[in-house]
């Protein structure tokens, strides 16, 4: 049994790992993606699909030998002598506290914490980075984890041009047309923050912003954007310039179809970063997750500049600046935007 949390689609890293089974081991495996959304997933051959707490769910759990999962097993799932439990994670780069590191001043949240992840044989791990990390958060011996990497990223190397084609067909768009994907991620303490990464408050600004590229470029570019899984899942506009990610099932292919990224502290910017294109990080946003959220394991100010820029300004109007000679010294840094692909290696 394989389950995705809250996301529809076959998505993240046991999306990836279904497909892999299902494409290489046909047969061998009994295969049962579980899902909150059953009624809107295509059926794919050898795999079953099957409700979130149905009673399908349960009574097919009773013969499941392992179940894989991006977060914390159901607690409602009680786990016999023999199973095997597996969490990929679904986030990346080890950054971002998580886990008891969280909620250290509540006992009772970190007994949870122990309970859920407790039952764990396994935990894959995007980096050594975060096997240390996560084996103080989680409290699991170092030996539970798998230092193998997020299998979602295979796309990035495994037949990357048929994704790419599929999600330019999904949004209607043409193959010049380049992409600026904008991945907020969500905050459960900054009452502010929303202002701040909202698209339709700062609309006017993002307007400049693609006029802006698109002048520096010569290339047609629209704004993808694409929510936590937390936070308001709609576009709020028919400009056809902005366009809904959250219509899209599964991140890693808009990842791979977009020229550049601008997130808050998405750790989307990890896996990202592996096309080794722009990343552009909004600071003010960051500084306040650090003062008054999770706050992170690796602080802000040692992360990576090569493939990132971190912003101080407070409005997105300032983002780029307001001239072409600004844009063109960023687009630089990094190689040219190809004229015969949508989106630039």
């Amino acid at each position: 049994m394989l389950y995705a949390h809250h996301r529809s689609g076959y998505v993240c890293n046991p999306g990836a790992l279904l497909r892999y089974l299902e494409a290489n081991h046909p047969g061998q495996w009994d295969l049962i993606w579980v899902t909150e959304y059953p009624e809107n997933l295509p059926q794919l051959p050898g795999v079953r699909i099957c409700g979130r707490r149905s009673f399908q769910y349960f009574r097919t759990f009773i013969r499941t030998k392992i179940f894989i999962t991006n977060d914390m097993v159901d607690e409602n799932l009680i786990k016999k002598p023999g199973q095997i439990f597996i969490s990929t994670w679904h986030g990346g780069g080890a950054y971002k506290k998580v886990g008891i590191s969280t909620c250290a001043e509540s006992k009772e949240m970190a007994r949870h914490f122990r309970k859920w992840y407790g039952r764990l044989d396994h935990f894959v791990s995007s980096c050594r980075k975060c096997t240390t990390n996560y084996t103080e958060a989680f409290h699991l011996p170092a030996a539970c984890f798998l230092e193998i990497g997020s299998p979602r990223n295979d796309i990035f190397w495994q037949d990357p041009d048929m994704a790419l084609r599929q999600v330019y067909e999904f949004y209607h768009l043409d193959p010049d047309t380049q992409i600026l994907l904008y991945a907020p991620s969500f905050a459960a303490n900054l009452p502010d923050r929303d202002d701040l990464v909202s698209l339709t408050a700062n609309i006017t600004a993002w307007k400049q912003v693609l006029s802006d590229l698109t002048n520096t470029t010569g290339k047609r570019w629209v704004l993808m954007y694409r929510t936590h899984h937390f936070a308001p899942a709609s576009c709020d506009t028919t400009n056809e310039l902005f366009i809904d990610g959250n219509r899209y099932d599964d991140i890693q292919p808009l990842l791979l179809a977009a020229a550049m990224l601008v997130t808050d502290y998405s750790s989307c910017m990890w896996d990202f970063a592996l096309t080794d294109r722009p990343i552009f990080v909004l600071q003010d946003i960051i500084k306040a997750y650090e003062q008054s959220d999770r706050g992170f394991f690796v602080s802000p100010q040692s992360w990576p500049t090569r493939r990132s820029a971190l912003y101080r300004r407070s409005r997105l109007n300032m983002l780029f600046g307001t001239t072409k000679t600004t844009i063109t010294n960023i687009l630089s840094r990094w190689a040219p935007l190809k004229q015969d692909t949508p989106a630039n290696d």
